[in-house]
């Protein structure tokens, strides 16, 4: 894991000097010269906080249906064990009349 973490630190330092120029950003009424790199970095934070900010609802959601999937497991495995209880018990009394 720190092999990974190594690459990631050197191909970071890379990127970063390679794309130190200086750039014009102009927003609205901001004008604004940063590093290229830096520029980009936000950029991708922003992308990844806006991916975020969509998918993470339907992932929570998700786990809430999947919660009451559990609980509805739970309560049909209980119910399933009182009907092969009664099945048993009808069983054991057709024999019984059977027998007579």
């Amino acid at each position: 894991m720190l092999v990974v973490w190594l690459v990631i630190a050197v191909i970071a330092v890379v990127f970063t000097l390679q794309n130190s120029t200086d750039v014009a950003v102009k927003f609205f009424f901001w004008n604004v010269e940063t590093p290229m790199a830096l520029l980009l970095i936000i950029t991708l934070l922003l992308g990844v906080i806006a991916a975020l900010t969509l998918t993470l609802p339907a992932y929570f959601s998700g786990r809430n249906s999947e919660s009451q999937h559990k609980k509805d497991l739970v309560e049909l495995r209980r119910q399933n064990t009182e009907m092969v209880a009664k099945i048993k018990h009808l069983e054991a009394t057709a024999k019984i009349k059977k027998g007579d």
